[in-house]
């Protein structure tokens, strides 16, 4: 067992955006603090594989947490937010974060982080969706909910695309929607034991 508990998360959340994801994004991990040191956030958002993703310094100007890009297998420590690269899908384990090339055509890389977090952390997994085009991360939502974990997303209206938040909700795996600061709020109360889910488990 690890020994080194005041490192270890106590939950993982993973973030999920494309399209218009860059404010939304920029909101949540601002309001991120307190609690959410208690955790750590893996962002991943579609992004071009062709140039570097100016990404995790945009974002480290506003979050209270550190931001660091993966840029290899990484252990997973609490009060951490990791950003993905593009190109790249992160599969999620107990402890590490690994990265593994796509393959062509592939670019479901939010289901991927998801799914594989709800099989490591079960329910102390999260899933957040925020703008973006496309149904990526209805799939991974859905594991995250069977494995007893929460999920929330951006309320569509607030979302500049909203395709990928109208995904999650229209099938019935939201347990809340706001905005995307509220969102961070809501993680922070999720991490303190309240209840922020408006529904029981996911009905088959």
């Amino acid at each position: 067992m690890d020994t080194e508990a005041s490192t270890d998360a106590s939950h993982l959340v993973v973030v999920g955006a494309s399209a218009g994801g860059l404010q939304p994004l920029t909101e949540l991990c601002a309001t991120l603090d307190g609690e959410a040191s208690r955790a750590a956030v893996l962002v991943v958002q579609h992004l071009s594989p062709s140039h570097p993703s100016l990404l995790p310094n945009l974002l480290s100007q506003h979050a209270h947490l550190p931001v660091r890009a993966l840029e290899g297998d990484e252990r997973i420590e609490a009060g951490a937010i990791y950003v993905a690269p593009g190109g790249r899908q992160v599969t999620v384990g107990a402890n590490t974060l690994a990265l593994e090339d796509t393959t062509a055509g592939e670019a479901r890389s939010i289901d991927h982080a998801m799914r594989t977090a709800a099989a490591s952390w079960g329910e102390r997994a999260v899933g957040v969706i925020l703008s973006g085009s496309g149904s990526d991360g209805a799939a991974g939502a859905r594991e995250i909910r069977k494995a007893g974990g929460l999920v929330m997303a951006q309320e569509p209206e607030t979302a500049e695309f909203p395709s990928m938040p109208e995904a999650v909700l229209g099938a019935g795996l939201v347990q809340r929607s706001a905005s995307p600061w509220q969102i961070g709020d809501l993680i922070d109360a999720h991490l303190r034991g309240e209840e922020v889910a408006l529904d029981g488990p996911l009905r088959s």
